[in-house]
């Protein structure tokens, strides 16, 4: 993964792309605890495929778990 300071936006090494929004200072989760997240996805062409966005509430996960 591909780290830059100066950006939220991060490339992984399969070319995914992805925006953090975590604020500076913010702690990090460990595995089993349960994280809330938005997301959208898109395909090559530029339309959104799938996303939280328009959902009543934020996607969850609980860390460690293979779940994702």
């Amino acid at each position: 993964m591909v780290f830059d300071d100066a950006t939220p936006f991060r490339v992984l090494e399969n070319g995914v792309v992805i925006y953090d929004e975590r604020n500076v200072g913010e702690r990090v989760p460990v595995d089993g605890e349960e994280v809330r997240f938005q997301y959208a996805t898109y395909n090559e062409n530029g339309k959104r495929i799938a996303d939280t966005y328009s959902d009543a509430e934020p996607a969850r996960s609980e860390l460690g778990n293979s779940s994702l």
